[in-house]
């Protein structure tokens, strides 16, 4: 699994930062999202970065930079390539990967599966490594 997200960073497969041209509109209440920054002292690889939240539904959007963003991800609903995330580690599959809508648009989720259907996940050790190099 490891040297599969390697090979395609070595292919050139980095994506600069950028943000969104609109904050997105909550999926749940209809209502635009409000942008904002994870705190400094996030401990779960995400310090420092942009994101979507509802404030009237209290619930995380989106992220709002390319980190996890290939065009090779699945389709989300909105038919555009979701972005690869890690789960934190105090979820029920700590460090699983995941897809998610890019966006927020709709309530795309999906596990990514090894050839066996379980659960990729990645030790606590590479889940920074895996980040800055802007690959979940």
């Amino acid at each position: 699994m490891i040297a599969r997200l390697f090979l395609h960073i070595k292919m050139g497969n980095i994506h600069a930062t950028s943000t969104l041209a609109a904050a997105p509109i909550c999926p749940k209440c209809h209502q635009r999202t409000t942008h904002d920054i994870t705190r400094a002292s996030n401990r779960t690889g995400n310090a420092g970065r942009p994101y979507y939240k509802c404030l009237p539904c209290d619930k995380f959007q989106c992220f709002d930079d390319d980190r996890g963003n290939d065009p090779r991800n699945p389709r989300c609903l909105c038919q555009v390539a979701s972005r690869q995330q890690v789960a934190g580690p105090g979820k029920p599959i700590p460090r699983g990967l995941h897809y998610v809508c890019r966006s927020g648009k709709c309530n795309f989720y999906t596990v990514r599966r090894d050839e066996h259907e379980q659960q990729i996940t990645v030790s606590e050790d590479v889940v920074e490594m895996l980040a800055k190099l802007n690959v979940i």
